[in-house]
């Protein structure tokens, strides 16, 4: 899973140069004002859900990995702004999947909480004390 600056990056090059690109507080990663500067059938971005309203574009990684009820979770974990708020919407989510046996889910979660241990592993080891 790319990380949200990689997202903006790749999202902020497609739009107009004039359009803001802001993180969304809904149902969406990012929110921008892209129909006020470009038509829509200018504005294509792959591998993302577009979804208008009026003047506002809000757009969403489709996470086509990601077993289904788990793209909720995959968003908020990367708009959560610390490494503990990951973590913990990670595990809350990883125990609910524990609980009704789901082993997509938990499978999915496992690697995704492993990977997150092994960054903070990586950073650990390049502090200097």
């Amino acid at each position: 899973m790319l990380s949200l600056e990689a997202h903006r990056a790749i999202v902020k090059a497609a739009l107009p140069e004039q359009a803001f690109l802001r993180i969304d507080r809904k149902n969406a990663l990012f929110v921008s004002d892209a129909p006020r500067f470009a038509e829509k059938e200018t504005l294509a971005l792959d591998g993302y859900d577009l979804e208008y309203s009026g003047n506002l574009l809000r757009i969403t990684p489709t996470f086509e990995d990601v077993p289904q009820g788990l793209k909720d979770v995959c968003l908020g974990i990367l708009k959560s702004g610390s490494k503990e708020q990951k973590n913990r919407l990670i595990r809350t989510n990883l125990a609910k999947a524990m609980r009704t046996h789901d082993r997509e889910k938990t499978a999915f979660l496992m690697q995704l909480l492993r990977k997150e241990e092994e960054d903070e592993d990586q950073l650990v080891g390049t502090r200097l004390f």
